[in-house]
C-alpha cells in the first residue's frame, strides 16, 4: 500500500515533482499545501489545496508525508524555511530518486532531496538535504553535496567535490576533481572550476589556467567571499536580470540560466 503524501507548493514545480511522486514511487500524493495567504484556489492538479496551518489536523503527520516543492528563491532558503516549519509539526519529510537515475545501494541522501531521471551518481557521493538535483547531472566518486542546494541540468561535479550549502549550480558548469564551493554560492551556466586543491579549506577554491571562452577565470586561491561578493544578486533573486561581474578578462556578461529571471519564475515555481 502507498504512503500518503501531502506536497506543499502548487505552482509548477509542484505540479512536476508530484507526476514523478504519482507515477514512479511508493508514495500516493493527496492534497497540496501553501501558506494561507497564497491560497487562491481550493484545488490544484485535481486534488484538494489546504493552508499550511491547517494541514496538521487535516492530513496528520502520524499517517501522511510531507515533500516540500518549491525552487530555489533566495538561494533555496525559501525552501529551507518551509523545510524546517514541516519538520517542527511532526512530519517525516519524503525523498526521492527516479528509477532513471543511475546510482548505487550505497547512495546517501538526505530528507526532501529530489533526484530526476538521468542522473548519473557514483559510488561513495552523498547528497545532503532539501537538494534538487535536475535532470541529466553527473556527480562524481566521493562527492558531496551539501543541504538546500539546487543543481540544474547538465552539470559535472567530478570526483572529490564539495559544495555547501544554499547553493545554486546553473546548467553545463563544470566542477574539476576536488574543488571546494563555500556556502551560498551562485555558479553560472557553462561556467568551470579547474584545478581545485582537495587540501584547502572548505570556503576556498584553487584555480588553474586553462580557461577558454566564457568560463569563469579565477586567479588561484581566491577566496569564495569575493565570488559571492561580486555576484550582484539584486535583493537575492528578486529582481530580473541578475548580472555576474566576475574578474575575467571580458568583464560583465549577463548569465542565462544561472539566474533565470527569477521575478518570472517566482511566479510559475
Amino acid at each position: 500500500m502507498k504512503r500518503r503524501l501531502v506536497i506543499f507548493g502548487a505552482k509548477q514545480i509542484a505540479e512536476v515533482c508530484a507526476f514523478y511522486f504519482d507515477h514512479d514511487s511508493d508514495y500516493e500524493v493527496v492534497a497540496f499545501t501553501v501558506d494561507g495567504e497564497f491560497l487562491d484556489a481550493s484545488t490544484f492538479a485535481r486534488r484538494p489545496v489546504v493552508p499550511f496551518d491547517e494541514a496538521a489536523h487535516t492530513y496528520p503527520p502520524d499517517s501522511h508525508d510531507l515533500f516540500v516543492a518549491v525552487s530555489y528563491q533566495k538561494m533555496n532558503s525559501v525552501r529551507e524555511a518551509k523545510y524546517a516549519a514541516a519538520r517542527a509539526i511532526g512530519y517525516r519529510l519524503a525523498h526521492y530518486v527516479s528509477s532513471k537515475a543511475v546510482t548505487w545501494p550505497t547512495l546517501s541522501i538526505g530528507e526532501n532531496s529530489f533526484v530526476m531521471e538521468a542522473n548519473v551518481v557514483q559510488p561513495f557521493a552523498t547528497i545532503g538535504s532539501n537538494t534538487i538535483l535536475w535532470s541529466g547531472n553527473h556527480i562524481g566518486h566521493h562527492s558531496r553535496i551539501g543541504d538546500h542546494c539546487f543543481l540544474a541540468s547538465h552539470i559535472v561535479v567530478s570526483g572529490g567535490v564539495a559544495i555547501g550549502n544554499n547553493c545554486f549550480i546553473g546548467v553545463n558548469a563544470t566542477l574539476r576533481d576536488g574543488i571546494r564551493v563555500a556556502d551560498r554560492c551562485l555558479i553560472g551556466d557553462r561556467q568551470a572550476f579547474a584545478g581545485g586543491d582537495a587540501n584547502l579549506p572548505f570556503d576556498q577554491i584553487q584555480s588553474g589556467h586553462r580557461f577558454g571562452h566564457r568560463m569563469l577565470d579565477l586567479q588561484a586561491r581566491v577566496h569564495l567571499e569575493e565570488v559571492k561578493r561580486a555576484v550582484l544578486v539584486e535583493q537575492e533573486f528578486d529582481r530580473p536580470g541578475i548580472r555576474i561581474v566576475d574578474r575575467v578578462r571580458h568583464g560583465r556578461r549577463r548569465l542565462s540560466h544561472a539566474a533565470p529571471q527569477f521575478r518570472r519564475d517566482r511566479d510559475r515555481w
